[in-house]
């Protein structure tokens, strides 16, 4: 899909995502809502495009696509799309949601700035990208503006000239807890009100945690009590082997959930839980953890040095290396002195999406023609 040339006299700025709805990525969802916060703003024109898998039909006509390939002469052909999307374009900047080379490098032949939004720790910041070869440590030499999500970030990103550090955002006013929510999602789940519930919604990646869950809600429900606790589980599950590990977990314990899907809006599970149980080992700054913050859940989450940690504090969260019955006495203290219908973990405006749109308008003046 080609985009319209018509300018109207505005700079004309192009968010690439690796994948957007209804394939579900965190990078993907950000892009989405940082779209749709800049839209308003009568001095640019803001387009979307990703990549689409085979077989997978993207709903929003307004979003450009380029399809995956495989096989070699696929993958040219891939690239030639890609240089084909830019080019008739008439982009003025390009911002790419995660390192996708290919978008990054067409940019850089066709003298396009760029804005590299680094996204996971590892895997698309400037220190990863340069140990993937020199073709990509030539690219990672041509960014003009490199996001970092969260101070750890910006130290992997250290070698930038122009490394800026924004962090993901949110609708703020829509992270308040809602009991009303709360009483039919318990309805639904059978879950009475005197249960503390956990969400977990890593899905079954290795990353996000899944391994480690079965024995994590072990010592969980030992310290608790098993009829005093529930727990939501809440995400993709790809192979075979994890959906029989989640049906095996709620035969054992008896107090388990699944929703073994990926939901369009977290929300409503937020306001049924009163902890948000995230095991994550490696992050660059996760939606879910926002969400929670600021909808007044606590957060009990597996530390990883600045990454969140200056956004939570000591309020409504536990951090930890591994579970133990301290910081599991610390939780319950947290629990204790909560009151859910007072203001979240963090102010909701202090990552408010419109806060952040504003700052990558900033950006776009900077590089492109306004």
């Amino acid at each position: 899909m080609l985009i319209d040339q018509t300018r109207n006299g505005r700079s004309r700025v192009l968010h690439f995502a690796p994948s957007l709805p209804p394939s579900y990525s965190g990078a993907g969802k950000q892009a989405v809502a940082l779209v749709a916060s800049l839209s308003n703003d009568c001095n640019f024109e803001f387009h979307m495009a990703c990549y689409m898998p085979e077989g997978e039909n993207i709903s929003d006509g307004n979003v450009s696509h380029v399809l995956i390939r495989n096989s070699l002469m696929g993958k040219i052909r891939q690239l030639y799309e890609v240089f084909r999307l830019i080019q008739k374009g008439g982009f003025d900047v390009i911002h790419v949601h995660g390192y996708v080379a290919a978008v990054l490098l067409c940019a850089a032949l066709l003298r396009i700035p760029t804005v590299l939004k680094t996204t996971l720790e590892g895997v698309d910041d400037l220190c990863s990208i340069r140990k993937k070869g020199p073709i990509h440590s030539l690219i990672s030499r041509t960014l003009d503006i490199v996001i970092s999500l969260t101070p750890r970030m910006a130290q992997l990103n250290r070698s930038a000239e122009k490394s800026i550090i924004i962090p993901n955002g949110i609708q703020g006013d829509k992270y308040h807890f809602d009991p009303t929510t709360r009483d039919k999602m318990r309805q639904r789940f059978a879950l009475s009100d005197t249960r503390q519930v956990f969400l977990f919604c890593g899905g079954d990646s290795c990353r996000k945690g899944f391994a480690e869950l079965a024995e994590t809600w072990s010592r969980i429900c030992d310290f608790f009590g098993r009829e005093q606790v529930a727990l939501l589980i809440v995400g993709r599950f790809r192979a075979v082997d994890s959906l029989i590990k989640v049906d095996g977990m709620c035969q054992k314990f008896g107090n388990i959930e699944p929703i073994c899907d990926v939901v369009d809006d977290l929300k409503p599970f937020l306001d049924c839980s009163d902890i948000l149980l995230f095991l994550s080992s490696s992050e660059g700054l996760p939606n879910a953890v926002l969400e929670a913050a600021a909808n007044g859940n606590v957060t009990y989450a597996k530390d990883i040095p600045g990454t969140y940690s200056h956004l939570l504090g000591d309020y409504k969260s536990v951090l930890f290396s591994e579970v133990n019955e301290t910081n599991l006495a610390n939780l319950r203290v947290k629990l204790e002195q909560t009151d859910r219908a007072a203001t979240g973990l963090i102010d909701p405006g202090s990552i408010e999406i419109n806060r952040v749109a504003g700052k990558y308008l900033e950006i776009y003046r900077q590089l492109g023609r306004v």
